[in-house]
């Protein structure tokens, strides 16, 4: 068997499961037919969701950490206040 992509893979999936489910397929077929989709299945992980394996990556879980830092309102507090300070020592070193 030839390797596919993920999305080559998951089209023949589908159309395995629709001839495997269908009616009018005779059941020899339709056993071998849903054989033939278990194994593809399991060969290229569909059931696994890519963005599952992206989300435990540790570059993805600091994206997170930063990200709910900067929007936690403590620090969006603090941060206002620093600002507000750094604005006012400008316009004194202005006069």
């Amino acid at each position: 068997m030839t390797a596919l992509t993920r999305e080559q893979a998951t089209a023949k999936v589908r159309k395995l499961v629709k001839l495997a489910a269908h009616s009018k397929t005779p059941p020899n077929e339709a056993t071998t037919a849903a054989l033939r989709a278990c194994k593809l299945i399991k060969r290229y992980d569909l059931l696994d969701s890519p963005i599952d394996a992206l989300a435990g990556s540790p570059v993805v879980q600091a994206a997170k950490t930063i990200y709910d830092t900067v929007n936690n309102p403590s620090v969006k507090a603090a941060g206002s206040v620093i600002s507000d300070l750094i604005k006012k020592a400008r316009a004194e070193s202005r006069r």
